[in-house]
């Protein structure tokens, strides 16, 4: 049935569409059909696996029909378009909600259903009814109420992952019931029944064909959820059964099926006559709205490294404390920790921040637990530099009262998930103490991370002895030991610290290179982790310290005494030996079957391999870059060492067992050789720019010429940008920059005069940037790439000047056609 609508009186049209699969009936299903409305246009109509019409580009932006999201460049995706060959008729498909998933919580005798709803109706407008088995009708809920049962948001704005919301509906004695149902304004959307194939026996889904469930919902506790790629209920038609803990209550939130992906595409725009639009071409893609609203926030802006460290013990909060210039990193202490670590940690991380991985902009508050009246200064000055999320509400009845704040989140921040998100943003609960008063606020996330000192109930920070405090007299340039176990460290007490305070620290690194954690998929299934969603991964983090204190750092520069640190006697007396001597503590131990159940007592060694036989640069530069844009480590590893991540582990576990003492760490002669080999690289966004004069007045990437004398190729490889100084002007994706233009009326960016790369053939090329070492693209900010610290390159594999991350030949590599994994299972696939 299509039924014609409005949305909301906004005079957009909207088709409804229900419950087909190949809506033109061209015998294409619609997530593989370039045109789902049009029987003229298809994919792949004679199902040879080539498409009918590789090379129709109907919006001339230089990308196939077969690889555009929106073939007719109108803003919205084809498979949300009622006319996706028509840019003039904004028609979009109307979605209902539908019923995701289910669990049983058997205990307290209740059931949970999630109903998605996109942007198209209202929430009072959608009922969600239960029925008996005779089909009587036993409760309506509409989801605004459902909403307001757990969540203070705005139910009709809620848009938690590209457009849609996830609302949790909770229903008493489910052992009675016979389905669900729901309907949007007396019209039918999905009736779900969970016994034989009964369905209301009145109301709009009276009569309605439900999905009858094939499962045994009452065995205990129990989690069905939907699985499938698309954007509409009736994409998502396999249901399975969820195996991870609690699903789909897990992890950051209860929302998420592991075998679910929303397809999804930045909006695309169109040129206006006499305009001069600046948008960006960017780098990782980002894979969601949420991805897209950090990148135009500038939350992974490239690092600073020139002289971006600030380190301060705090007495008092004071002008100089509150000033952030929005690229460095602060580290923060208590003032009940003595001198001395302030002092060396602004050695040690000036060297990291400054020399190796530059400012990812972040925050550290250190406190020492025997000082709570020097942390509530710590507590004063976050707040005051907008770190709202330290008086959270919910703790001791609504005031914050927590003065140790993030003590044991590590590397971790609000935000840091994509499943926390709400319109882009974070919403957050706060309480001000100034009105004694619960308020909501959107707080956009503030990379911090925590390294305290001092003893708790149960430990001290650094053994059982504190030699943090002011006035201990330990001297700290002396070998590490923990009195309880007699265990003496191959470092110093300052050392030690410092090992600490740089893998917390290179979580902030991380998360400027990953840029959210993913709920979503099914890598998930694999364990739970924000750095890669398996602990495993935490390997690299834990190691990177070892390489600095083996080759970077010597102390002896900072007040002549000699290094005692050995990161292969640190990590042999696990590996080879046990600290007595006595045999190899793991001598029997099956490291790939470790490594596959994320045993972080051995991510050490998994690191260790990864790095000794694919090099620095692959493990820290490249892996980071690619698990960006597919936000699956499985993915990532797979392209960056070119083995699947199980053949990995294997080949990991082969490796341990042919190496001796002292071969785990790889050798440097000098920091600058190691430096090198690491060759720090970060995912740079290229400005792009279009008006009447660009080819199709479609986006183009732009350079400048950085070379000394006069640029070559000028009106052949590289196109002056004409651009009047009089033309409207219009910024997006986040982009910032000064645009002028030069007396012959080129376009100038910063100052700098603006070139297209003729060989740039579609808005996803940035061939030039590889082209000459005398030309640079520009950042989104405007900057020559040529000003950075560190190298800008893309990742090209067959150097046509198509980033990988849009390269189609590239991803078919690894994904099929709808954006799963080619080597996942889905359920319905076995």
């Amino acid at each position: 049935a299509v039924v014609q609508g409005f949305d909301g009186g906004t005079g957009v049209g909207i088709v409804e569409v229900f419950e087909v699969d190949d809506s033109d009936g061209d015998g294409v299903h619609d997530l593989a059909d370039a045109f789902p409305l049009d029987a003229s246009e298809s994919r792949d109509g004679d199902g040879d696996g080539v498409g009918d019409n590789a090379d129709t580009d109907l919006d001339n932006d230089g990308v196939p029909n077969v690889d555009d999201f929106d073939d007719d460049g109108d803003g919205t995706i084809d498979l949300l378009d009622a006319a996706p060959t028509d840019a003039e008729l904004a028609t979009r498909v109307a979605v209902h909600p539908w019923i995701n998933e289910l669990r049983v919580d058997a205990e307290n005798d209740q059931i949970f259903i999630e109903v998605v709803k996109g942007q198209d109706f209202r929430c009072e407008d959608v009922t969600v009814g239960a029925f008996l088995e005779n089909g009587e009708i036993t409760e309506f809920i509409d989801l605004r109420g459902a909403l307001a049962e757990y969540s203070h948001q705005t139910c009709d704005n809620y848009d938690q992952i590209n457009g849609y919301g996830f609302i949790r509906v909770r229903f008493q004695e489910p052992s009675s019931l016979g389905g669900f149902f729901v309907s949007v304004d007396s019209v039918c959307s999905e009736v779900l029944s969970i016994r034989g194939q009964s369905g209301p026996s009145s109301g709009a889904c009276h009569g309605e064909e439900p999905m009858a469930l094939q499962f045994d919902l009452w065995d205990g506790e129990r989690s069905l959820a939907r699985s499938g790629v698309g954007v509409k209920g009736s994409d998502f038609d396999v249901w399975y059964e969820e195996d991870k803990w609690n699903t789909p209550s897990n992890g950051p939130s209860w929302y998420r099926n592991h075998f679910q992906l929303l397809t999804w595409a930045p909006r695309e725009t169109r040129n206006s006559s006499g305009n001069t639009d600046i948008g960006v071409l960017e780098l990782p893609p980002p894979r969601n709205s949420v991805v897209k609203s950090l990148q135009d926030h500038g939350f992974v802006k490239p690092p600073k490294n020139d002289d971006r460290l600030h380190v301060f013990s705090v007495p008092e909060v004071s002008d100089e404390l509150l000033t952030d210039d929005g690229e460095s990193t602060y580290l923060f202490f208590s003032s009940g920790i003595r001198s001395e670590i302030p002092s060396y940690f602004e050695f040690v991380m000036g060297k990291l921040v400054n020399e190796v991985l530059g400012s990812p902009r972040s925050a550290q508050f250190a406190h020492h637990f025997e000082y709570p009246e020097a942390s509530a200064v710590l507590k004063d000055l976050a707040l005051r530099r907008d770190y709202m999320d330290v008086a959270s509400c919910g703790n001791d009845g609504g005031a914050n009262e927590n003065i140790f704040f993030y003590v044991g989140r590590g590397g971790g921040y609000s935000g840091m998930h994509q499943e926390t998100y709400v319109n882009g943003v974070i919403p957050l609960c706060i309480w001000n103490e100034e009105s004694a008063m619960e308020e909501r606020v959107s707080f956009l996330p503030r990379k911090q991370f925590d390294v305290s000192f001092g003893c708790t109930d149960s430990h001290c920070q650094g053994g059982t002895e504190d030699s943090s405090h002011v006035g201990s007299t330990v001297d700290l340039r002396e070998n590490f030991r923990e009195a309880d176990s007699g265990y003496i460290g191959h470092g110093s007490y300052r050392e030690h610290f410092a090992h600490g305070e740089m893998h917390e620290f290179f979580h902030s690194h991380e998360a400027n290179m990953g840029i959210v954690g993913s709920e979503w998929g099914p890598q998930i299934r694999d364990s739970g982790a924000w750095w890669g969603s398996n602990p495993i991964m935490h390997g690299p983090s834990t190691i990177f310290p070892d390489f600095m204190l083996e080759f970077v750092l010597d102390e002896e520069e900072f007040d002549a005494t000699p290094n005692k640190w050995s990161a292969n006697e640190q990590w042999a007396r696990g590996f080879f030996g046990d600290r007595d001597g006595d045999g190899g503590l793991y001598a029997e131990t099956d490291f790939a079957q470790e490594f596959r159940n994320g045993n972080q007592g051995v991510e050490h060694l998994w690191a260790y391999y990864l790095v000794q036989n694919f090099g620095m640069n692959k493990v820290y530069v490249e892996y980071y870059r690619r698990s960006a844009m597919s936000g699956d480590w499985r993915v990532a590893l797979h392209q960056t060492m070119g083995m699947r991540f199980d053949d990995l582990f294997e080949a990991a576990d082969d490796w341990l067992r042919t190496i001796e003492p002292g071969e785990l760490l790889p050798h440097y002669e000098s920091a600058e050789d190691f430096i090198d080999d690491l060759g720090m690289a970060y995912s740079v966004s290229f400005l792009q720019a279009r008006n009447e004069s660009t080819p199709d007045s479609q986006y183009r990437t732009l350079y400048t010429y950085v070379g000394s004398g006069e640029p070559a190729g000028i009106g052949a490889d590289w196109i002056p940008v004409l651009h009047d100084q009089s033309q409207p002007l219009t910024f997006e994706d986040g982009s910032a920059a000064v645009v002028s233009s030069s007396g012959s009326g080129q376009l100038q960016i910063n100052g700098h005069d603006a070139y297209f790369y003729s060989a740039d053939s579609s808005v996803h090329h940035a061939g030039g940037i590889a082209q000459d070492p005398n030309w640079a693209a520009f950042t989104r900010y405007g900057e020559p790439t040529s000003d950075l610290f560190f190298p800008v390159y893309i990742y090209d594999h067959d150097s046509d000047g198509l980033p990988d991350d849009y390269d189609s030949d590239y991803q078919g590599l690894y994904f099929t056609k709808d954006g799963k994994y080619l080597w996942d299972t889905w359920p319905g696939e076995e």
